[in-house]
């Protein structure tokens, strides 16, 4: 999926200056299991909005391709997430969902549910795509969430430490999907990245 430059020095910027702000109010900001609890509580000072973290009473397996969404009123965003979440997932989409929130455009939303997740769903396998902003923030949300999981500085360590090569650990380590730590420890993701992330 295509994505501008200012659209990625936007998002993780963002997840840049959120972390330095949950480094100046949380003890232990430092521990590689971040607090989403505290993240939740920084982003509602940052925004200074009511943001409640709900749980539906629907399974991951029934709600098709998404885990949480977040529901945006006059000072206030409902994070709703499904109930059948492993710790990592939670974690991992609660994060994303607060991100969501700080990074929230106009034009990144869609109410059409229907044609949000077709299109998704055609844009994602494609490296060509150039979706929609309400599709392409699908992916900044993720990049930010993950840039406040498990930071570039910490990946590079991790690619060099002694966990080297070993996915699960450093998921275990970080309580983040294996399936992301992956992703973000590959080749491509760091080298493209790189210029993005302050070191």
């Amino acid at each position: 999926m295509y994505l501008t430059t200012v659209e990625l020095e936007y998002c993780l910027g963002k997840a840049t200056e959120i972390a330095e702000q949950f480094r100046l109010e949380h003890i232990g900001s430092d521990d590689p299991q971040r607090s989403i609890d505290n993240l939740a509580v920084t982003c509602r000072k940052r925004l200074h909005i009511d943001i409640k973290l709900l749980k539906l009473d629907i399974p991951k397996h029934d709600a098709a391709q998404w885990g949480a969404t977040f529901l945006h009123g006059d000072g206030s965003a409902d994070i709703c997430i499904v109930s059948d979440l492993n710790y990592c997932w939670e974690r991992y989409v609660l994060c994303k969902e607060l991100f969501h929130v700080l990074i929230d455009k106009e034009a990144y939303r869609n109410m059409n549910i229907e044609e949000h997740l077709k299109e998704t769903t055609i844009a994602f396998p494609n490296d060509d795509s150039k979706p929609k902003p309400a599709v392409q923030v699908e992916v900044l949300a993720e990049m930010a969430a993950m840039e406040f999981l498990l930071p570039y500085e910490c990946r590079l360590k991790e690619l060099n430490g002694e966990n080297k090569g070993n996915f699960l650990a450093i998921a275990e380590k970080y309580k983040v999907p294996q399936l992301l730590v992956e992703r973000y420890l590959s080749l491509g993701y760091m080298e493209n990245l790189a210029k993005f992330t302050k070191k």
